[in-house]
């Protein structure tokens, strides 16, 4: 028997990184169920955690330390920065990397054969939501808030890019902290401009405390929230009156993978479940790999990255495949509005 070790590394601080994690420790359950064997000898997939505290030279301490543990590969890091980081520590020692969450596209532009991005850049989403809000709902004028981050304010500038091309109006923009929950002094001069549709560029943190405040202050129109929106704890916290938001996440809507069903019964088995875009990324990239295995028939990691960007893969996500530079190809978002069933789905975009 051979043991295959895949690393995961995030910030376990998180409530939806530890339910990715969750996602992927199913993943291995399911593939060493398969009885899978490969050059005379049956595998065993073992999932090595490590926590990066969403710090970069943490990180780099992560990927050492699972460099060093053996794995063939690595799910992670989380977001951007830890994620740019680790990369030259996986591709010097020949161990594919993917993300599931991160979306600079510095990523696959570094060039490294065993890095790939499970998720769409911030130009791709902002790409979707521009146009959703443009041509779609035909709104007429726009505010925009960042949170300060490096991520927020990049998605900012996306926006405004995408934007300008789709001649969308930008009324306000305003700039708030990463930590803040106070949202009143943006908000009143947004309301004072009469905005219908308020963008938020920023994590999903104190996303509740801008809806629940938009709410407060009688602000009128639409909050489009970033990914992560439709999961249970940013629900738990923001409340049931919510039918002013709208959201967008990666993939398509799970319902309709053909896998679903199972992979929800086995899941939900899971001490703490919860279902949101990034455990159905976190499951498909272990899936992928374990296939990759399989359709190159070899562990070796330098042939399972060779095999990973010829491979077509429908994954929970829906349709995986990547470019010669590691990114997706033809990454699928979907646009949910709130309503008194919860999230429903209301625009797919991409392939």
């Amino acid at each position: 028997m051979q043991t295959i070790f895949i690393g995961y590394a995030a910030p376990f601080k998180w409530a939806l990184s530890l339910h990715s994690l969750q996602a992927a420790q199913q993943a291995i359950l399911d593939a060493n169920m398969k009885n899978i064997w490969i050059g005379g000898k049956k595998l065993q997939f073992r999932l090595l955690a490590k926590d990066d505290n969403s710090d970069p030279r943490t990180a780099q301490f992560v990927a050492k330390s699972l460099v060093s543990a053996g794995v063939t590969a690595v799910i992670g890091h989380w977001n951007s920065d830890t994620t740019l980081a680790a990369a030259p520590i996986y591709a010097e020692a020949d161990i594919v990397q993917i993300t599931t969450s991160a979306t600079a596209e510095r990523i696959p532009q570094q060039g490294y054969p065993g890095s790939f991005q499970m998720m769409g850049s911030d130009g791709i989403s902002a790409q979707c939501v521009t146009d959703y809000l443009v041509k779609v709902m035909q709104a007429k004028r726009i505010a925009l808030i960042d949170d300060g981050t490096a991520f927020g304010k990049n998605l900012a500038r996306e926006y405004v890019d995408k934007m300008k091309e789709l001649n969308g109006n930008i009324v306000v923009v305003e700039s708030v902290s990463s930590k803040t929950s106070d949202f009143n002094a943006p908000l009143k001069k947004i309301k004072n401009a009469g905005a219908d549709v308020i963008l938020f560029s920023g994590s999903l943190l104190h996303s509740d405390d801008l809806a629940r405040a938009m709410k407060r202050l009688q602000v009128p129109g639409k909050l489009f929230l970033p990914g992560g929106g439709t999961s249970k704890p940013f629900l738990d916290t923001a409340g049931t009156d919510l039918a002013h938001l709208l959201t967008i996440e990666p993939g398509s809507p799970k319902e309709k993978s053909a896998t679903w069903k199972a992979f929800q019964a086995s899941y939900r088995k899971m001490p703490t479940w919860d279902v949101s875009p990034y455990t159905i990324l976190a499951y498909d990239a272990v899936n992928l790999i374990v296939k990759g295995m399989q359709l190159g028939n070899s562990t070796d990691p330098k042939k399972l990255a060779a095999t990973l960007h010829k491979m077509k893969f429908e994954g929970l996500s829906g349709k995986i495949a990547f470019d010669d530079k590691g990114a997706r190809d033809g990454p699928l978002y979907t646009i949910y509005a709130y309503d008194e069933d919860g999230w429903v789905p209301v625009k797919t975009y991409g392939n």
